[in-house]
């Protein structure tokens, strides 16, 4: 008796309506650059996704298995992923004018 039903007790968007939830957001002023445009307002971590063939989701699975056995402890995909990304960042950075 004390279970309530989600579904029907509304949101407190639901209650005020869209609208004044996004009215109650602080404005951002615009960007002074194309850069600044591009580049995520938080400080915190975002999520980067991409497509990739199936083969090479399997094969990248795979070597992150053998590289954890190699080394006998696990390896995340995202601390790959990472340690890539940063790598290329570096190098490109070296080549820029």
């Amino acid at each position: 008796m004390g279970a309530s039903n989600t579904a029907t007790e509304p949101s407190s968007y639901l209650d005020h309506g869209l609208d004044n939830m996004l009215a109650s957001w602080p404005d951002e002023s615009p960007a002074a650059t194309e850069r600044d445009a591009a580049m995520p307002k938080s400080a915190g971590d975002v999520q980067i996704s991409f497509r990739a063939s199936f083969d090479l989701k399997m094969r990248f699975e795979q070597a992150l298995l053998f590289r954890s056995a190699r080394e006998g402890r696990r390896i995340y995909a995202n601390h790959v992923l990472v340690e890539k990304i940063e790598e290329f960042i570096a190098e490109e950075e070296k080549l820029r004018p």
